[in-house]
């Protein structure tokens, strides 16, 4: 994966696990890096080999498995997209893992729209959720309409996923509640969920909360806990 890449790791210092560790520390912990995602997963890959799975060195360094898998992510990019990585030209981790989810052609075409900065980060996220529930649409039509849903107002809320919970199920609870013609996108990463709703699915679920007497944001944990 990463290694087919060029190597942006000396390998002298690829032997020295303690490097790893602290680069990857220093990398994932603090808002802003001093290395591009595609030196940081080639440190992981380095902790990864002496450690011996991910999920180690998530322990080792404190920081979820799932947010080292989405650097992990930049393995799949293209090498034209993998590039602008390098470069640091695309920076954003939300981002390469959403490029990520496409494939190679139109990982290219959304990325350009990046460097340009015609799309942002939460543009890119709303193209994969869009291109996986129309697979059939070209990705052009799939930018210009997230491009002219900008001007539709819509509600994001965020929540903690607990270990196990399935994203369909997720859905599923949600839809009973609001809608399923409510639910704009609804995705997960790093541990997290992200459920994005119309406003007619937030004005239900502001009046399921008044009428449960709860506030909106014990509702959403509740459902995403299956106990509402």
């Amino acid at each position: 994966m990463i290694s087919k890449a060029k190597r942006l790791v000396d390998d002298s210092q690829r032997a020295v696990p303690d490097n790893a560790i602290a680069a990857l520390i220093a990398n994932t912990k603090r808002a802003r890096r001093k290395l591009s995602i595609l030196q940081v997963a080639e440190w992981i890959e380095v902790a990864q080999d002496h450690l011996g799975s991910i999920e180690a060195v998530s322990q080792r360094i404190g920081i979820s498995a799932e947010m080292l898998r989405e650097f992990m992510s930049v393995g799949k990019l293209c090498p034209s997209v993998k590039k602008l990585v390098a470069n640091r030209e695309v920076d954003s981790l939300d981002v390469v893992y959403r490029l990520s989810m496409l494939r190679p052609s139109e990982q290219v075409a959304v990325a350009r729209e990046v460097v340009a900065g015609a799309v942002t980060s939460n543009d890119v996220r709303f193209v994969a959720s869009l291109r996986k529930r129309a697979p059939e649409l070209d990705i052009q039509e799939v930018l210009d309409r997230v491009k002219k849903s900008r001007n539709v107002k819509q509600y994001i809320t965020q929540f903690v996923i607990p270990s196990g919970t399935k994203l369909a199920d997720l859905r599923e609870r949600f839809a009973q509640l609001l809608g399923d013609e409510n639910i704009v996108g609804l995705e997960a990463g790093c541990g997290t969920g992200t459920l994005v709703l119309s406003a007619e699915g937030m004005g239900r679920l502001r009046e399921a909360a008044r009428s449960k007497g709860r506030t909106k944001r014990v509702l959403v944990d509740y459902v995403v806990k299956g106990t509402r």
